[in-house]
């Protein structure tokens, strides 16, 4: 059994990176996207098993694939479609974690914002900034994990054409604070 066989989303994501039908592709993405929804809605037992964990990297995996190859091909419309198809299933699976759901977020805002869609790109900015801003409570740390999501607060930060006041500076401090923490740390290590 040939690997499309076991999995013919994939092969028409294949299709469609090789110039076949992108439209057929982003509709199929969506739409598995908004059946793991449903299973999980139907199954909690989902996050339980690893199964939901596996089905939305395998969904953003994808949607990495389509949106890699409408920016290589100069269809930013696309691009930005295939990237918002990227983000829902790490929305689904680890709202909570967002060291998984800001870069994604982040990059359908950096699209949108690079194609013109400023209103769209700020929404977008402002839901991390929104979210990601309790974090800075929690630190300065030197958890990876933490450090990837209040990276991801300070570009949304500096992307946003909102004015946040002083939560910039801030960020950046807790930021920086928490980097010589991390460099201080793995000098111990290897004394």
């Amino acid at each position: 059994m040939s690997e499309f066989e076991q999995d013919p989303l994939k092969e028409i994501i294949h299709d469609a990176v090789c110039g076949g039908d992108a439209e057929l592709a982003l509709s199929t993405l969506r739409e598995e996207n908004e059946k793991l929804k449903a299973a999980l809605g139907s199954n909690p037992m989902m996050a339980v098993t690893g199964d939901l964990f596996d089905r939305a990297e395998r969904l953003k995996d994808l949607g990495w694939t389509l949106a890699c190859y409408f920016n290589k091909t100069d269809k930013p419309d696309l691009e930005e479609r295939a990237l918002q198809l990227r983000c829902q299933p790490i929305l689904t699976a680890h709202t909570h974690r967002r060291n998984l759901v800001g870069p994604v977020m982040l990059d359908w805002a950096n699209c949108n914002k690079r194609i013109g869609r400023v209103e769209k790109a700020d929404e977008l900015y402002h839901a991390i900034v929104a979210d990601f801003q309790t974090i800075l409570g929690w630190g300065p740390t030197f958890n990876e994990d933490w450090m990837t999501a209040v990276r991801c607060l300070q570009q949304a930060l500096e992307n946003s054409n909102r004015d946040y006041g002083d939560l910039k500076s801030r960020t950046t401090d807790v930021l920086s604070k928490s980097e010589k923490m991390a460099q201080e740390r793995d000098r111990k290590m290897f004394i």
